[in-house]
């Protein structure tokens, strides 16, 4: 049996599995707390995700993940144009370190894509709504 895994990289994203049959599970990607005051309080658990991936073994199984870019602007008044990219960029080589480990492939979509196949624009109420109505029982 074949599953997709779809992963929207960052602190607050997700995770999806999508099996042949059509059902859905989400998770919110794993995380842990960081030591200090700083902008960002918490990373990626590798070993959380991987708990969720193993899940999956003995299926095949194919991941995709959305292309991000550096981001800079401000953020509550602060000035976040180092601790964004950092930090997505951490969480983004946790989810591929994973996968990787366990032997799944990574493929990348660039955002502009998946949208555009959809009718969607940035906008990210569209496609929650997108989703909810492809996966209500999620």
């Amino acid at each position: 049996m074949t599953i997709v895994l779809g992963f929207d990289p960052g602190l607050d994203g997700a995770m999806s599995a999508i099996d042949e049959d059509g059902s859905a599970r989400i998770w919110d990607l794993p995380s842990v707390p960081l030591d200090g005051t700083g902008l960002i309080r918490r990373r990626i658990s590798g070993m959380g995700l991987a708990s969720i991936v193993q899940s999956f073994r003995g299926r095949k199984v194919y991941a995709l993940i959305e292309r991000v870019g550096a981001m800079g602007g401000r953020d509550k008044g602060k000035n976040n144009a180092v601790q964004i990219p950092v930090s997505l960029g951490r969480t983004m080589g946790c989810i591929e370190g994973v996968l990787e480990s366990l032997g799944i492939t990574v493929h990348e979509v660039e955002p502009q894509t998946w949208k555009a196949f959809y009718g969607l624009t940035s906008e990210k109420a569209g496609a929650m709504r997108l989703a909810q109505s492809l996966y209500p029982d999620a």
